[in-house]
């Protein structure tokens, strides 16, 4: 077991290390952008459906085998990188080995390693937060474009909380909601929330749609997010739809032609919902959403939310429109 958690933390944090290196593809916020996610880790289900004999290998830490490129030695099994000392990953080990396969048991550890982090954390507003809308949420605070960056293998509070967010994602993603709903009532924005954020968009990259029903993130469980008074949570919850599947979907082929259409359409209110929002970023965000819903009630608002902004002069929102639209004539008749 401790092989293949090493193992596990070899190709996570790989996967901190390109997060890190590509924020406007992943967690930092940007105005119109195509996303791409993340590759995933490796699902602890997987590993445990496996036989003994393949476990050993699926994820080895053989650079060759990882695709990465590890400086060559005349004498390897004379010469051998010693292993570096990681408290994170063995914070993490000891939370899950621990919990034994107990479900309930692995949500206490979880929550109590960020909690943990949580309160090394300074508490304090943010610099932006003096301004009246951003301090009363109307608008995003400029520190969310500004996302810092953590070596993999530091013992911080963000590396902790970033760590939590990724493999409650893969082994309990429900816990995401838990803990982004512990701070999004609260205004004006602090630091801890933009450190929140830059975690919890790590974890719902991970969400998937081909685990089958269990491992489903659900939809449903992020909608009330859009009336909390933190923006920052609320353009969290957007970024989420767009990954967590609906549930009348979760008995629905993925593969299938039915299924963005059965898994969008419940989303198309809240979606909407957003195109009140004051905020460039939210809008944007919500207008490429709204473009992969496909039925004529979006292709509508997007086109209403174009003339809008052509009356405006907003030529940032005016762009994301014209994106959504053309979108929504590939995906919708």
């Amino acid at each position: 077991m401790k092989t293949i958690f090493n193992d596990l933390f070899f190709v996570f944090f790989a996967l901190l290390t390109l997060v890190a290196c590509d924020r406007e593809e992943s967690a930092s916020p940007s105005l119109p952008k195509s996303e791409k996610l993340s590759s995933p880790a490796a699902s602890p289900e997987l590993l445990q459906s496996q036989p003994e004999s393949q476990k050993s290998t699926s994820l080895s830490s053989d650079p060759d085998q990882l695709n990465l490129r590890a400086p060559k030695q005349r004498h390897p099994e004379i010469v051998t990188q010693p292993e570096q000392p990681n408290p994170i990953r063995d914070k993490l080990n000891e939370a899950i080995t621990g919990a034994n396969g107990n479900i309930a048991k692995l949500s206490e550890n979880f929550t109590g390693l960020w909690n943990d982090g949580i309160s090394r954390l300074p508490d304090k507003p943010l610099l932006s937060s003096e301004a009246a809308d951003i301090g009363n949420g109307t608008r995003l605070p400029k520190e969310i474009e500004m996302l810092s960056q953590h070596g993999t293998g530091e013992d911080t509070a963000e590396q902790l909380i970033r760590g939590v967010a990724l493999w409650s994602a893969l082994m309990h993603n429900d816990l995401l909601t838990q803990f982004a709903s512990q701070r999004a009532n609260t205004l004006p924005p602090k630091t801890a929330d933009v450190v929140v954020y830059e975690a919890l968009v790590t974890g719902i990259q991970e969400f998937s749609q081909t685990r089958g029903q269990s491992s489903y993130a659900s939809f449903e469980k992020w909608e009330p997010f859009a009336n909390v008074p933190n923006p920052i949570y609320r353009l969290l919850a957007l970024k989420a739809a767009s990954t967590a599947a609906s549930i009348p979907a979760w008995n629905v082929d993925v593969d299938s032609k039915e299924f963005n259409r059965i898994n969008e359409q419940p989303k198309l209110e809240f979606y909407l919902s957003y195109l009140d929002e004051k905020d460039a970023i939210i809008l944007a965000e919500a207008i490429r959403s709204l473009a992969r819903v496909p039925l004529p009630e979006a292709r509508q608002a997007i086109e209403n939310f174009h003339a809008q902004q052509l009356q405006k002069g907003d030529t940032v929102l005016i762009q994301a429109a014209e994106e959504a639209l053309r979108t929504q004539k590939l995906i919708s008749p």
